[in-house]
């Protein structure tokens, strides 16, 4: 991906890599939380010092609990897709160009963990900010942590930590 400076991001790129998750590539490529990417739009994206993504979104009363807030549920799954979109970003555009972590994360790997601090309600149709850090990757683990901000005030909505696991191909699942 090309930068306009030494730390930013081609946001049309970040986009073009979104619109890419959006549209199924079969009829059969239909994957829980594929409808997240339709609500938002990125808002900043850096190289340095570590890779970050910022995505804004309003909240679709689809994403919403029986007291009209976000569900926790939701919010989830917009961590674990999102830091994926980061991961993806890495190994693009941050990771050296001869490095086989290229072609391993390229992929974003598979959740080991996804921890998350539900701090405030997000109200359904309010408008909020998710930022993604890559703190580490390595050959086969990789951690970004965020946070979901109210976009005016900067107050923290909820906080996430996500542990990723690389995998070489993407294997059939087997019980």
């Amino acid at each position: 991906m090309s930068s306009s400076s030494e730390d930013s991001v081609n946001l049309e790129e970040v986009q073009n890599l979104l619109t890419y998750l959006i549209n199924p590539r079969s009829e059969d490529d239909h994957y829980h939380g594929a409808d997240l990417y339709k609500h938002i739009r990125i808002v900043q994206a850096r190289l340095r010092p570590a890779v970050s993504v910022t995505f804004r979104m309003k909240i679709p009363q689809d994403y919403s609990n029986r007291v009209n807030n976000m569900h926790g549920g939701a919010q989830a799954m917009i961590f674990d897709n999102l830091s994926s979109v980061a991961i993806c970003l890495w190994a693009m555009s941050a990771a050296p160009q001869d490095s086989p972590l290229r072609d391993i994360w390229v992929n974003s790997g598979v959740s080991r963990t996804l921890n998350v601090s539900y701090v405030r309600p997000a109200p359904v149709e309010s408008e909020v900010d998710i930022e993604n850090v890559v703190v580490n990757v390595g050959k086969r683990l990789a951690l970004v942590r965020g946070e979901m901000r109210h976009p005016e005030n900067g107050k923290v909505l909820a906080t996430f930590e996500h542990h990723k696991a690389a995998l070489k191909g993407w294997p059939k699942a087997q019980l």
